[in-house]
């Protein structure tokens, strides 16, 4: 799936995702990082503007000049795979916190947490240019913020305020 998505403006990121608010949010993280929890923290709430795509795995393509975040067929632990796609507004990069907040990323900021996150071919040097031109892209087109939460429902609160102000 990397290779076809290099080549057609696109990767496969390592992140729960969906639609609040109807804004396209994905939440990348490393295993451990809590996309599962995060998914199920919404999920538990059962709010009609919030649909969750997947809980593991985003796709992430720019098509006429727009990025969209697809679901995918691999769910992670909370089982959520939903073949759907929504126009991505902002990427929030999950930590777990102290506190439930939510601070803007500068694009260098942005690149250096989405690199362990992508699925990039670093060994294939006639892809490598594409996927990393791809995800230089999207880091300056689409505003990047990091996540910190808790694992309780007031974090579901904080994404739908945060969401309504894109």
């Amino acid at each position: 799936m990397m290779y076809v998505l290099a080549s057609r403006e696109g990767a496969l990121v390592h992140a729960a995702g969906g639609s609040v608010g109807g804004k396209g949010l994905i939440f990348p993280g490393v295993s451990g990082a809590g996309k599962s929890t995060l998914t199920r923290q919404i999920l538990a709430q059962q709010l009609r503007d919030i649909e969750m795509l997947s809980d593991d795995r985003m796709i992430v393509r720019k098509i006429d000049g727009n990025f969209k975040a697809y679901g995918t067929p691999w769910p992670g632990d909370a089982g959520i795979a939903v073949n759907k796609s929504v126009p991505l507004r902002a990427m929030l990069f999950l930590h777990r916190g102290k506190q439930n907040e939510i601070r803007e990323l500068t694009p260098q900021q942005a690149l250096e947490q989405l690199l362990p996150v992508a699925s990039i071919p670093w060994y294939d040097r006639d892809v490598l240019p594409d996927i990393l031109d791809f995800c230089d892209d999207l880091i300056t087109n689409v505003p990047s913020y990091e996540l910190h939460f808790r694992p309780e429902p007031g974090v579901v609160d904080l994404l739908a305020s945060f969401a309504a102000g894109l």
